[in-house]
């Protein structure tokens, strides 16, 4: 996996910064790493797109001219747009403040895709177990999100060459996303989105992202029985249909598509 010396460096210091002052040597080797991984929007990992909540660790919500947000790696406006969610009050009888995701602009020819049809076009489909879930900020959205990690297992389209049987790719998914830091919780609203959890088999779909290789724009779909169930929310489009998918019936899609493309 490719990383810089300055992102080192970062992760480093917003380790030291966030973890525990009583914390030794020793108890530094049991924590995960992928815990302190930020996730890059670039090769140079200058514009991070997601930071994990141990990172951010506890902070001073006193007032928002108190919390200090210097050891973060965001823009000053990214800052604010962070400490807004900080402050919000929950609406009504929610337990946390929500703000609705938006729905992104969705091209007309995607909206008459089969479900099938539009799992052809992806680059990477790949079935796998879902082996960690890490709670972080995803700054884009400016909202709590999850950083999945899925365990490849049968690779079925792979155009990026990323999709190793045996090892991780990871991915985030935004629809409810959760956060607790100092006591406040902080949350994203649901979509239709299937949610995965830890050792769930799913489809996962996407390609790959700007930065590090295992880094993958995507999502999952469900696994049971050999059969995939399509989200409803699917890329927040329209689908024509979207039934249960025998594991057979996508093998032979896939396969299709590979010969004309020789």
């Amino acid at each position: 996996m490719k990383r810089s010396l300055a992102s080192l460096a970062l992760l480093a210091a917003a380790a030291a910064l966030t973890l525990p002052a009583s914390a030794g040597p020793d108890k530094h080797h049991d924590v995960d790493p992928d815990t302190l991984r930020i996730l890059w929007n670039d090769e140079e990992h200058q514009w991070p797109d997601f930071i994990p909540q141990v990172l951010i660790g506890d902070l001073d919500l006193t007032s928002p001219e108190t919390v200090d947000l210097s050891h973060l790696p965001m823009t000053e406006s990214q800052k604010y747009r962070f400490k807004f969610f900080l402050f919000a009050e929950p609406r009504d009888s929610e337990d946390c403040f929500k703000l609705p995701i938006i729905e992104p602009i969705v091209r007309k020819e995607d909206l008459k895709l089969s479900t099938l049809e539009l799992l052809a076009k992806e680059r990477l489909v790949t079935t796998g177990v879902v082996r960690k879930i890490i709670p972080g900020w995803e700054i884009g959205f400016a909202m709590p999100a999850k950083m999945i990690f899925v365990e490849v297992v049968e690779v079925f389209r792979d155009a990026s060459q990323v999709a190793i049987p045996g090892e991780l790719l990871v991915f985030v998914q935004i629809s409810g996303g959760e956060l607790v830091i100092s006591g406040k919780q902080l949350c994203s609203e649901k979509t239709g989105d299937f949610e995965a959890t830890v050792g769930d088999e799913v489809l996962l779909l996407g390609s790959r992202n700007s930065s590090d290789a295992d880094y993958i724009g995507g999502q999952v779909f469900r696994i049971h029985d050999s059969v995939i169930y399509p989200n409803p929310d699917y890329g927040f489009s329209h689908l024509k249909e979207a039934d249960p998918i025998p594991f057979w019936k996508l093998q032979e899609e896939i396969q299709k598509l590979a010969e004309l493309e020789r």
